[in-house]
């Protein structure tokens, strides 16, 4: 797995040929795109998945404090 650095050093290649460099040009903003898209969707999962555990937590504490409740009286 190459990471967004190491990729993006390759794709940041000159070479004489002007038809070549605009493919490379463009399959670099391609993949920079590509990139960014992935990593706002990381994002959002990982703001889910951190909510989700944030709401168990809540109801994990509303449920005990119900309990020790239920046991004082």
């Amino acid at each position: 797995f190459f990471s967004y650095e190491i990729l993006c050093n390759l794709l940041n290649i000159k070479v004489k040929n002007p038809d070549l460099q605009l493919e490379i040009d463009k399959l670099k903003k391609e993949y920079e795109r590509d990139f960014a898209e992935l990593k706002a969707k990381h994002k959002q999962e990982k703001k889910s998945l951190k909510k989700a555990y944030r709401d168990r937590l809540k109801t994990m504490r509303r449920e005990f404090r119900a309990k020790m409740k239920a046991k004082k009286n």
